[in-house]
């Protein structure tokens, strides 16, 4: 199975200036099942249980760095959910973050919404929380109605 890569671009700037995750965010997947609002800070990600799920942030002005500093489902710390946070480097914005999917305990038609914590700014304490991004199974084939034929007789 292949992995799910989901990137975050941020207008760094934008941020800075007060402006909201709505305007300066931008996730995108490489799902091949069929994600939602691919663009959006409200990216809802289509993947399989078992499967690697990949974050990476990318900001959109080279001239800020921006990292995710906590990932979480819930009320749930990252560490709590089977998530790898970055490793303390002395450039956390070359790390990506990534996890498994939990292979079982998770419903077949739930949404996980999970939050991004991104800090940006080497020399200031910046911090913003993007909520509304989601991980979601496919949705499941509906149970087929038609009669099955039976042979009475030799007659179908």
């Amino acid at each position: 199975m292949q992995p799910l890569n989901i990137q975050i671009f941020v207008d760094v700037m934008a941020l800075l200036l007060g402006n909201p995750p709505e305007g300066a965010v931008f996730a995108f997947d490489d799902s091949t099942l069929g994600s939602k609002n691919n663009g959006t800070p409200t990216l809802q990600s289509t993947i399989w249980p078992g499967q690697l799920v990949r974050w990476t942030v990318t900001p959109v002005d080279v001239q800020t760095s921006v990292w995710i500093s906590d990932l979480s489902f819930g009320d749930a710390e990252a560490s709590e959910e089977g998530i790898k946070p970055a490793p303390e480097t002395a450039t956390p914005w070359a790390e990506s973050w990534e996890g498994y999917v939990p292979a079982y305990g998770l419903s077949a038609d739930g949404d996980y919404p999970y939050r991004l914590t991104l800090r940006f700014g080497a020399l200031t304490p910046y911090r913003v929380a993007v909520e509304g991004l989601v991980l979601r199974f496919p949705p499941q084939p509906a149970p087929i109605s038609t009669p099955v034929a039976t042979i009475v007789d030799g007659v179908v």
